[in-house]
């Protein structure tokens, strides 16, 4: 058994000695700092150098703190040898600053009369250490009683929470019980059933009423099977109904759109009004492009109308989809028909082409050859050209803008038109030479 009364003794008969070594310890760790510091100012940022300086404050700090007998419990209870703990970069600063007090050779002799004094074998070290850090009955004492003051303030915290709390939900109770009153009467807000007296007269009022919200207060998962069915044949009738609409609507507007093509008679010349004849009127030119042309269609075209470009997913193989027929004729206006003219070469380059750009190129009219009849005019005649068609009206080109989305509507409006001519008309005879 540890002596505790003979070490306080020890520690009492010594104190000179362990102040002194506790002095030259600060002093010995100030000069490391120093050192530190001035390498710091010479290198600039090393992060080893700042680490150490850091851990070196915080021992300094530790060693000033540590009073007389806690400087000999702990240098009596270390279990590493002092060096070992130096080298050691992972040490805490409590650690370093017990290694450097045991360092010192003054310590050293302390150490030595205190085992001998005290008769600290080292076999039977785990026992006497172990009663050597345990703290005095005076230092048990008033941790006691600081860890009761700390308790007692923290119920007196919580008594006064519960308390406020207590207050706070009184005061909204209050509050809600007075709005409910109002909103809603007789219904109880007390947590048990409020039994109320009824009176006689009233009650077969009161069965009456009951009696007739009853047929008003049906669930809907209470209807019968004849009336879910009477539903669904209303359903398909209007379906019916509305599918014969779309069809009727796509018949006429094909008919008008017929009826409007023959209406146009084909042209065989057209009137240029740079050049005057003899007799003051405008020269008639045989270069016509045929407005009908594009509609007109070969056997091949035929074949290859039903087949459409498609932008697929990259997980189905087939590039070509086969549409159906009504979805051709519903995506088809009158401007693509009428621009529309279909060729083997041009449906190999559209091939090619991204589908976006073939429906761009498809929609733009397209200058083929001259097809119409030549007619030689010679000096002395005055020929005149005869078929010439009446040109499509306004009213009929904008009917036809209608099925256009508005951005190609303000396209068209963007390309150039030809105008009237406006300019200087000059005659030339067979005289004159003059430009």
């Amino acid at each position: 058994m540890l002596n505790k009364l003979k070490f306080n003794n020890l520690v009492i008969g010594h104190k000179t000695d362990i102040q002194r070594v506790r002095t030259q310890t600060i002093n010995k760790v100030v000069n490391k700092i120093r050192k530190l510091k001035n390498v710091l100012e010479k290198r600039g940022k090393d992060e080893k150098n700042r680490a150490r300086l850091l851990k070196y404050t915080e021992t300094l700090e530790h060693v000033k703190k540590l009073s007389r007998i806690d400087i000999m419990k702990n240098v009596l209870t270390l279990e590493k040898s002092p060096p070992t703990v130096l080298t050691n970069g992972l040490v805490s600063p409590t650690e370093l600053a017990v290694a450097l007090l045991s360092l010192n050779k003054m310590m050293q002799m302390l150490i030595k009369t205190f085992k001998n004094d005290l008769q600290l074998l080292p076999n039977k070290a785990h026992a006497w250490r172990k009663e050597l850090m345990q703290s005095s009955k005076k230092k048990q004492k008033l941790e006691r009683t600081a860890e009761k003051k700390r308790k007692r303030q923290q119920l007196k915290e919580q008594k006064a929470t519960e308390r406020k709390r207590k207050e706070w939900l009184e005061e909204n109770t209050q509050n809600t019980e007075t709005t409910n009153a109002n909103s809603e009467v007789g219904i109880s807000t007390v947590g048990e059933w409020k039994v109320e007296l009824i009176d006689l007269d009233n009650e077969k009022q009161v069965v009456s009423q009951t009696g007739r919200t009853s047929k008003k207060l049906k669930r809907p998962f209470e209807k019968t099977g004849k009336e879910l069915a009477s539903k669904k044949l209303k359903s398909k009738a209007e379906n019916s109904l509305a599918r014969t609409h779309t069809n009727e609507k796509k018949d006429d507007f094909s008919s008008s759109f017929e009826e409007e093509q023959d209406s146009h008679t084909e042209a065989t010349h057209v009137i240029d009004p740079f050049f005057i004849t003899k007799a003051g009127e405008n020269y008639l030119s045989t270069a016509v492009v045929l407005s009908n042309e594009s509609l007109e269609k070969t056997p091949s075209d035929k074949e290859g109308e039903g087949f459409q470009f498609v932008k697929l997913n990259k997980h189905t193989k087939n590039k070509l989809q086969l549409p159906k027929k009504k979805e051709s004729h519903q995506n088809a206006t009158a401007l693509t028909r009428k621009c529309q003219k279909k060729d083997p070469q041009i449906t190999t380059e559209l091939e090619t082409l991204h589908p976006s750009w073939a429906a761009k190129k498809k929609l733009k009219p397209i200058i083929n050859s001259f097809q119409g009849k030549r007619t030689i005019f010679d000096k002395n005649s005055d020929c005149e050209a005869a078929h010439i068609s009446s040109l499509p009206n306004e009213e009929n080109e904008q009917s036809s803008n209608v099925d256009l989305h508005p951005s190609w509507i303000a396209k068209q409006k963007m390309k150039p038109t030809i105008t009237a001519f406006q300019g200087k008309k000059i005659i030339f005879d067979d005289n004159d030479d003059d430009k």
